[in-house]
């Protein structure tokens, strides 16, 4: 799948805008503020539905509008039965069209500034939820701002998992939107049990539902762990310069019998206090005797720590690549904080992919990025 021209309305800095992009490698640049961080943004709204970078959906939206749409026209290869004067020839590819949309609606019943936005999918004009419409592109997106994913804060790790799983399970997506609604009514009830406005047993119901949907999630997240961690063994020579690194799995599961453990404390606290919404995971730097692997969060350099994260992002690019069309990279402005090594492995990795970088650095687009097809901000 290839994305070929990205259309922006109201979307940040964007009143209107169309790009397009190379089959293979496309840079981005301009100075800093210019709107190259928000272009990879809306490619990867594209591909996932959601954002890792907006607090909040309306924050996508330009502040004087009250909608903001974006738009990806996509080459997609298919088999096409055609006649051959060989028959033992093979099928020609023949490509096919295919148009993503998604609109962001401002609220405006409620104009609290936590108010979120409402989102609309639609697959070549026809609407579609977000299940059905995350996945058909394909994006991995890599910024030096996701070093977060070491050293952030658990939930910032969890988005990780959504956005990746989001984008070949669909599955996972139901399963994900079933529990997080169960745990919002369980919540609800949590509070009218502490003021003696509901029955305790009232909870088993939602907490049936959790239990089921959790194991979903938890599977998937281990799962990618687990491919994760191959990955990087597999690959270790590639990575060499990198280190070696791999992550470690922190599920929080749900039982009937840990629901039984934590129910005071949870009436105390109205609120759920277990579940897949408090997994976490780690990365580690494993040395030659494994007494000495090292958590990264706590002892690695900031350096280990960047690089730890594009080994992530390769492993991620593969794990999308398995399951079906070939992932579009996204490098935000990181050719300025690696050294040429570094940087020569980032551009070896990206061999015969398509992706877009970006760089406020004229001397890194005028050298290591030279004769590449350029968009200047």
């Amino acid at each position: 799948m290839v994305l070929e021209e990205l259309k922006l309305t109201n979307f940040r800095n964007f009143p209107k805008a169309v790009f397009k992009l190379s089959r293979a490698t496309t840079v981005l640049y301009g100075r800093n503020g210019s709107g190259k961080s928000n272009l990879l943004e809306a490619v990867y709204l594209l591909a996932t539905g959601g954002s890792l970078r907006a607090h909040l959906e309306a924050e996508m939206i330009n502040e004087k509008e009250s909608f903001a749409s974006v738009a990806g026209r996509l080459a997609e290869v298919t088999k096409a039965e055609i006649i051959k004067k060989d028959p033992q020839e093979e099928k020609t590819l023949v490509p096919k069209l295919l148009k993503l949309e998604v609109t962001l609606i401002r609220p405006v019943e409620v104009p609290s500034p936590s108010a979120k936005s409402r989102k609309r999918f639609k697959v070549s004009g026809i609407p579609r939820l977000r299940r059905d419409f995350a996945g058909r592109l394909r994006a991995v997106l890599f910024s030096p701002e996701q070093i977060g994913l070491v050293v952030s804060d658990p939930s910032y790790r969890r988005s990780h998992f959504d956005l990746v799983l989001s984008q070949v399970d669909s599955k996972y997506i139901m399963a994900l939107a079933a529990y997080e609604k169960a745990r919002a009514q369980r919540n609800r009830l949590l509070y009218q049990v502490k003021l003696l406005a509901a029955n305790v047993y009232e909870l088993s119901y939602w907490e049936g539902i959790m239990v089921i949907n959790s194991v979903i999630v938890n599977k998937a997240r281990e799962n990618y762990v687990e491919f994760v961690n191959k990955y990087l063994i597999t690959n270790r020579q590639r990575f060499e310069k990198l280190g070696y690194f791999k992550l470690i799995y922190h599920p929080n599961p749900l039982t009937p019998e840990r629901f039984s453990q934590y129910r005071d404390r949870e009436i105390q606290a109205e609120k759920t206090l277990i579940g897949p919404h408090r997994d976490d995971f780690q990365f580690l730097d494993v040395q030659i005797n494994p007494d000495k692997e090292t958590d990264l969060r706590r002892f690695g350099s900031r350096g280990q720590q960047r690089l730890a994260v594009f080994a992530l992002k390769m492993a991620e690019w593969n794990f999308l690549k398995v399951s079906g069309p070939s992932p579009i990279i996204l490098l935000d402005d990181i050719f300025s904080e690696l050294d040429e090594a570094h940087r020569q492995i980032v551009l070896a990795n990206l061999a015969g992919q398509q992706a877009v970088l970006t760089t406020a650095e004229e001397g890194v687009a005028n050298s290591i990025l030279k004769g590449l097809p350029l968009i200047r901000l």
